[in-house]
């Protein structure tokens, strides 16, 4: 599992570490950066909508496997680990939805 950890930091830090960027995009990086960001919310963002088990288990059956990227995940792995830890999920959302 560590393996794909470091897999997973090294392609990210690849991907956007800034000496791999446009010079447009480094300007443009650099003065976002100045902004200050709100991290206030009320909690309506469309991500943060509850969804059922069955419809995460519905999506992943109708995905198809797709060619490799530079994570080197298959999407089987994803989808053989949802499985290994499909109890688990249950469990969590359960906890979430009585508590919060």
């Amino acid at each position: 599992m560590s393996d794909i950890v470091n897999t997973l930091g090294e392609t990210f830090f690849d991907s956007f570490f800034s000496d791999h960027c446009s010079t447009f995009f480094k300007f443009y990086k650099h003065s976002a950066e100045k902004n200050l960001i709100s991290f206030t919310t009320n909690n309506t963002e469309t991500y943060n909508n509850l969804f059922a088990m069955d419809e995460l288990t519905n999506a992943i059956s109708k995905s198809h496997d797709t060619a490799v990227g530079p994570d080197s995940i298959h999407y089987q792995m994803f989808r053989n680990f949802f499985r290994f830890c499909y109890g688990y999920s249950v469990g969590c959302n359960k906890l979430y939805l009585d508590h919060w």
